[in-house]
């Protein structure tokens, strides 16, 4: 009998519920709520989707003019004097319907993400934005955030922040700092980001400032790699949607898969996962693997003990299913006693 040890190295991640969107509203009347029901559906098929430009598709605008057959149910929320309308649609429903299009699909389990951002203001004056701030910047990125389905967080600029990091480390977008400085909030992305007016004297760009008012610049650094880019806009606000719009574009791309095209033949496969020792977390895992946007079916082929083997038929590449495992706590990798890993895709339950 071969030992074996599990080890747990995925990424920082929370689960979203990609299929449920919240739009704000004026009122209940009906021809609000059937303007919200359209808005609403167009947020969940972006965050399904992790794709802006999906909604100018011909195919996904018939979809948007009935989206009352994907609606599943509907309320009104107040949160901080807002009228909110909050829509649940058929996830199955849809993810059938970005699949059967050739869409690709961001699934519900997404990493984490901390974002370290310094402002210049009017004054010259820069500073960090901090998780305490209530104001219509905070306000907007979190917004941006909830409509592209990305956890997102601000840091504290606590004792233990101030000593670790400085306004000039964000300004500068040093990797470095950055990465030290966030490890005691384990998220798996990193984002450091300025925003200053491109008009007067200003020593943050010599870029041409013809674009608009403002000017971001940002990093985004993940476990393996890291991208830069710059945004002009017209507004403090606008830009730190713009930033959080590019950070959901890059994680997107990263884990979203598409449904291989073509009536060819089923790819299938096996799967051991060791600690299933009951039924019911048969089921659970079952059902878990199910849950992948990367897995069409999944069905138990052998029971040895307390490991499970499943037959598992994906939508796309075995690659595209370990990117969406590494997202995951519940399936821990397994290594055999001497620290290597166990030939195929073998796991750990861990409930």
């Amino acid at each position: 009998m071969v030992a074996f040890v599990f080890f747990s190295n995925a990424n920082a991640s929370v689960t979203i519920q990609a299929n449920i969107a919240k739009v704000p509203v004026p009122d209940q009347s009906r021809k609000t709520q059937q303007s919200a029901e359209k808005q609403a559906l167009q947020q969940a098929l972006v965050k399904m989707s992790g794709r802006t430009d999906i909604l100018k598709l011909p195919s996904v605008k018939q979809w948007l003019s009935n989206p009352q057959r994907f609606l599943r149910s509907y309320q009104y929320e107040s949160h901080q004097n807002q009228l909110l309308f909050v829509a649940e649609f058929d996830y199955q429903a849809l993810l059938q319907r970005l699949h059967n299009e050739g869409l690709p699909v961001w699934g519900n389990r997404r990493p984490e993400s901390l974002l370290w951002l310094a402002i210049e203001d009017e004054r010259g004056q820069r500073y960090i934005v901090d998780e305490a701030q209530l104001s219509a910047l905070t306000r907007s990125i979190r917004q941006q955030a909830v409509e592209r389905g990305v956890p997102l967080s601000l840091p504290l600029m606590d004792l233990a922040d101030n000593d670790a990091i400085s306004v000039y480390d964000v300004w500068g977008r040093f990797a470095s700092s950055l990465s030290q400085a966030s490890r005691r909030y384990g998220a798996d992305y990193v984002i450091g980001a300025r925003i200053y007016a491109t008009t007067g004297d200003n020593t943050g760009s010599t870029d041409s400032v013809a674009e608009g008012k403002f000017a971001a610049d940002w990093v985004f650094i993940g476990r393996t790699e890291s991208e830069f880019g710059s945004l002009h806009g017209g507004s403090v606000e606008e830009l730190a949607s713009s930033i959080i719009d590019a950070l959901a574009d890059h994680l997107s791309q990263q884990f979203s898969v598409t449904a291989d095209a073509g009536d060819g033949p089923a790819n299938v496969v096996q799967i051991s996962i060791a600690n299933i020792n009951s039924l019911q977390k048969y089921v659970h895992a079952q059902r878990y693997l199910e849950s992948l946007s990367v897995v069409r079916k999944a069905a138990l082929s052998q029971q040895k003990g307390s490991v499970a083997t499943f037959n598992v038929e994906l939508v796309a590449t075995v690659d595209d299913l370990i990117k969406n495992l590494s997202l995951q706590s519940r399936l821990l990798p397994v290594n055999d006693t001497f620290g290597q890993p166990l030939e195929g895709l073998n796991f750990y339950w861990d409930e």
